[in-house]
């Protein structure tokens, strides 16, 4: 599963549910190949000089510069002791083995940076305070762990979102190939009909001009026939048959991203989350330092004043973003302020130590926040993305399929009504010419014909029953082959089973360029006793542990399913040949049961 695509189904999560879904994110970042980037150097230098700062013992303002830079200097060795990791786990293709080797680098830092500052502290510090090794590690451990994963999990969730939603953006722009094909099969399929029905009227204007006898009606209706039949074939003929102008690449290019104010990224992270790790990071520390009553105070108030600065951040929810930004660095930089303050009063001999809190908590805010809204935003953009190429498609496809019907239902007017008349005026005239009086009233019965003929189609929604525009419509995309049996043709002429095989269709194609990143599908298409199954694969890796339907093919039914196939990405449904009985009604509770859960469940 991606970072991203779990993080999305983090709303509405029961606690248990919602504790297995941040851990399969943890994990997917951690084995992700991307953990150790530039912004988590760059989280971990400022963490290093003020959070995690050699600052124990510090009595003096004298030695606190040299503190800090003994801090930077242990950062700046350690940096490059974890370049060549960082290489290395990009080149890694076991996710475990990825997993293991970010784990154990951060076990491996926490351990033995403690002994590094403090050794660099020996020659910058005049009198360094060396020692409490055991609480030094375990704080380290956990703020590492903690917020390099936060810094992880937004740049490896933006990143995946950005890669998907660049390929999104591509088959939207490749999709417009298929939108212009379909307007000018759209305007030719008009003008056909217009065409065709010009030529009928001259033809029949020259029928009526002299007597017409039964060889001219039957020879008008045989023009009349093969007018219907040239209709026909426009009908059936393929998008990759029709020309078009090539658009400009760059107006069909990915749009830029805009630009956001710093500010502007902020957003509110899970409530209490931001206190929840400051306990943590500072808990080893705080159970050396101080009693027990103290620590459990400190815990208290870090909730109480975290809450507070969350509720404050969240009532500006609703307000420009550079507000609620602003009120966020306000709202937690305060509550740092306060807790330092309380710090000094409770635990004076804490010195230097109790300012940490000033930075920290504002600090630890804004790359939470940061994280929060670069994924949800990536969320966002993915699933916006997703419904306009979908939506597309679709458009593409019910744009063609108007075009058809209105040929087809010319087609079925010239070759039932317009030439029904013809068979019956020519059968009155067997053995005889006709008046001027009868020529006339069939001219006019044809011209109300004709009228039929050219009157646009009831305003219905037109349904896609071809398979082969759908395939057609997204080879701008893919490139795609085929197998469906044979048997299964005959099937797929059923226009309720075509569209259904076409839904299925238009959707795996989706998945293969959205999940797999795919250039390349295969439509499989085969008969079973009493129902179809239909399969598109694409070469890919599914980020996806369980083996549950994706949200996109549930409503296919039970039996659909998205799964993993050595290389392969499959979606796999089946479609009834026969039609399922229409729902029956349910029926209203037995008074007994009125106000029961059972009673109301949809």
């Amino acid at each position: 599963m991606s970072p991203a695509r779990a993080y999305a189904d983090l709303r509405g999560s029961r606690p248990r549910q919602l504790a297995r879904m941040m851990g399969r994110v943890w994990w997917a970042t951690v084995t992700s190949g991307r953990f150790f980037t530039g912004w988590t150097a760059g989280v971990s230098f400022v963490v290093s000089v003020t959070v995690l700062g050699a600052y124990v013992g510090i009595d003096h303002a004298r030695e606190y510069l040299p503190a800090v830079g003994a801090s930077a200097i242990g950062w700046a060795i350690l940096l490059v002791a974890v370049l060549p990791v960082a290489w290395a786990e990009r080149r890694m293709d076991a996710a475990p083995a990825r997993g293991a080797l970010v784990i154990g680098t951060i076990v491996a830092v926490s351990v033995v940076r403690p002994f590094l500052n403090d050794a660099i502290s020996v020659l910058l510090v005049p009198a360094p305070t060396v020692g409490g090794w055991l609480q030094r590690i375990l704080t380290n451990l956990l703020v590492w762990m903690m917020l390099l994963s936060l810094v992880a999990i937004a740049t490896v969730g933006y990143a995946t979102t950005g890669a998907v939603n660049l390929r999104l953006r591509a088959a939207i722009a490749a999709l417009g190939a298929a939108e212009r094909r379909a307007d000018a099969f759209d305007r030719a399929a008009r003008d056909a009909l217009a065409a065709t029905v010009e030529r009928v009227r001259a033809r029949l204007a020259v029928l009526v001009d002299g007597v017409p006898g039964f060889e001219d009606v039957r020879a008008f209706s045989q023009a009349v026939r093969a007018a219907s039949h040239e209709l026909e074939d426009d009908a059936h003929r393929g998008l990759d048959q029709v020309e078009t102008v090539p658009a400009d690449a760059a107006a069909e290019g990915p749009s830029q991203p805009v630009h956001r104010p710093f500010l502007s990224r902020l957003r509110p992270p899970p409530v209490l989350l931001i206190s929840l790790v400051y306990i943590c990071a500072s808990l080893p520390y705080t159970l050396q330092a101080a009693r027990w009553w103290l620590v459990l105070a400190g815990v208290v108030l870090a909730l109480g004043l975290g809450y507070g600065a969350d509720i404050a951040s969240r009532r500006v929810a609703r307000r420009p973003p550079r507000v609620r930004g602003l009120v966020l660095v306000i709202s937690w930089a305060l509550a740092g302020v306060l807790f330092s303050i309380a710090a000094f009063v409770l635990l004076p001999s804490s010195g230097a130590v109790a300012l940490v809190p000033v930075i920290a908590f504002p600090g630890a805010a804004v790359i939470a926040a940061l994280s929060t809204d670069a994924i949800r935003r990536s969320i966002v953009q993915t699933r916006k993305l997703t419904h306009v190429l979908a939506d597309e498609a679709a458009a593409v496809a019910a744009r063609t399929a108007r075009a058809r019907r209105l040929l087809r239902d010319a087609a079925e007017q010239l070759h039932g009504h317009v030439q029904g008349r013809c068979v019956v005026f020519a059968a009155s005239l067997d053995e005889r010419d006709s008046t001027p009086a009868e020529a006339a009233a069939f001219a006019e019965t044809i011209e109300l014909a004709l009228e039929a003929v050219l009157a646009p189609p009831p305003p219905a929604v037109a349904q896609v029953n071809e398979l082969s525009d759908t395939i057609a419509i997204w080879g701008h995309v893919l490139e795609i082959t085929t197998d469906i049996d044979p048997d299964a043709v005959d099937v797929l002429r059923d226009g309720r089973v075509s569209r259904e095989v076409s839904d299925i269709v238009s959707e795996g194609f989706l998945n293969a360029v959205k999940h797999s990143g795919a250039r390349a599908a295969r439509l499989r298409v085969t008969e079973t006793p009493g129902e179809l199954r239909v399969e598109v694969i694409s070469r890919g890796i599914l980020r996806e542990t369980r083996r549950a339907p994706g949200r996109g093919v549930a409503h296919f039914g039970p039996r659909a399913r998205v799964y993993q196939n050595g290389a392969e990405v499959v979606l796999e449904a089946m479609v009834a040949l026969e039609a399922p009985d229409p729902p029956s009604a349910p029926r209203p509770p037995h008074p007994s049961q009125r106000g029961e859960p059972a009673a109301t469940a949809a």
